[in-house]
């Protein structure tokens, strides 16, 4: 008889990102970034996050991603559901968990998105191993697969007034590109 293993793969921890600015009166804390002008030898400084206050835990703003600010949260979803994360969850139950999560941080940051638009940055999935005669034999199989992997792609650009290039990096699974100088 064949195994149905479909119902014994899940969701286990999803973290997403979305555009948002800290609720002022829940601010926590602040990083700032330093910087050194290598013409003028000034340093400068700006604010790169605010982290806020949530319930247990503190969340970050994160202002060096986007100026107005972009939150990025992670979570278990079963957890975050079902109280617990003994088996894996199911897609409905992720999409439950990012709405939830979505509500509950609003009230220290003011979401500039809907729940459907916030970005997922990372999936990880489980599996639930009850009932598997040898479940250290089947990880030991499993190890050898390799994974499929995001891939990060880096180039040199000349652009006017940058000294001589910067260093690209991009992202090829959504397709943004980040500058930083050499």
């Amino acid at each position: 008889m064949q195994e149905n293993t479909a119902a014994r793969f899940g969701i286990d921890t999803i973290a997403v990102r979305g555009p948002a600015s800290a609720v002022h009166e829940r601010i926590s804390g602040q990083r700032l970034r330093r910087a050194i002008d290598p013409t003028s030898g000034q340093f400068t400084e700006h604010l790169a996050s605010e982290r806020v206050r949530l319930d247990d835990r503190d969340l970050e703003v994160q202002l060096w991603r986007e100026p107005s600010g972009v939150v990025a949260m992670e979570f278990s979803v079963p957890k975050a559901v079902r109280g617990d994360n003994r088996q894996p969850a199911g897609v409905e139950e992720a999409v439950l968990a990012v709405q939830m999560a979505h509500q509950a941080a609003a009230t220290a940051v003011h979401w500039r998105c809907e729940p459907e638009q916030l970005v997922i940055t990372r999936i990880d999935l489980a599996r639930d191993f009850t009932g598997i005669g040898d479940p250290r034999g089947l990880i030991d199989r499993l190890a050898h697969v390799p994974p499929n992997r995001m891939r990060t792609r880096t180039y040199l650009v000349n652009r006017p007034g940058s000294g001589g290039g910067s260093q690209s990096m991009e992202d090829e699974s959504h397709g943004s590109t980040q500058e930083v100088p050499r």
